[in-house]
């Protein structure tokens, strides 16, 4: 899984990218790792990821929101760093004239 160093220490800082980051499928990590798509799903935003794909399978969809939002009002995963992650987003949508 994705470790808070590689993205915002290698990606963020050192190669001072600042665009949207987008998980790989997490459904597929969950196979092949054994875990469980709700803390994979907090994990990946922690380690600095901005969009979470998980294709498909909306059960897994839905428990990975439930993981995350419980995560946020926890503070287990922080307001400046889920703002950051809007803050890119929609620079992303306005760069393309998405609404």
């Amino acid at each position: 899984m994705l470790l808070p160093r590689a993205i915002e220490t290698l990606l963020r800082a050192e190669l001072r990218f600042g665009g949207v980051v987008v998980s790989g499928d997490l459904g597929a990590t969950v196979q092949a790792t054994g875990g469980q798509i709700g803390p994979t799903a907090v994990q990946a935003l922690h380690a600095g990821c901005d969009l979470l794909y998980i294709q498909g399978n909306s059960v897994d969809q839905e428990t990975a929101y439930r993981a995350v939002l419980a995560a946020a009002q926890s503070g287990k995963l922080s307001r400046a760093r889920l703002l950051a992650s809007v803050e890119r987003v929609l620079a992303l949508k306005a760069k393309y004239g998405v609404r």
